[in-house]
């Protein structure tokens, strides 16, 4: 199985831009014969999520920006979202692909250690792939680095950040 990664840099509240930056980049990965385009944790709703809490269109606008990337054909889009939900954040990795959605995990409190998910990349082999959500600094990168040794070791493992700041 062919995967791409799109290390890209989401703008907070752009969930309209966000979603264009996330098809094209699909359609190009598609071309290169990518099977699977996985982007950062927060690519569609950008990682400043704490003024968009009090945005009440945020699910609306969420929802409309899903609609249209579930039009994306032959290849699955990994992507992630924050929602609220009584004004509690929620980190959601989605998969849509040929107008399916599907979500891959949900996490409700949201630290910087990150999200897993596994994915099947062959008949009997998985793969882990780390959603890295901390800020990058010198230490932090280093920890995650250890982390991901340790994990590579009895696994697969992709690291997907955003890039910018």
């Amino acid at each position: 199985m062919k995967i791409a990664i799109y290390q890209m840099d989401s703008t907070a509240g752009a969930f309209e831009g966000n979603a264009d930056k996330m098809i094209a980049a699909a359609n190009e990965a598609r071309q290169n014969g990518a099977e699977v385009l996985i982007t950062p944790a927060f690519s569609l709703s950008g990682c400043d999520f704490g003024a968009l809490l009090d945005n009440k269109r945020l699910t609306k606008q969420v929802q409309q920006q899903i609609e249209k990337l579930k039009k994306i054909k032959g290849i699955l889009l990994v992507f992630g979202v924050i929602e609220c939900v009584k004004k509690q954040i929620i980190h959601r990795l989605l998969g849509v692909n040929n107008g399916e959605m599907q979500t891959l995990s949900t996490q409700k409190y949201l630290d910087h250690s990150g999200h897993c998910i596994e994915i099947r990349t062959g008949k009997s082999k998985k793969a882990l792939i780390y959603f890295d959500y901390s800020p990058f600094s010198r230490t932090q990168f280093a920890d995650t680095q250890q982390k991901l040794k340790k994990i590579a070791k009895k696994r697969s493992v992709l690291c997907v950040r955003a890039a910018g700041g």
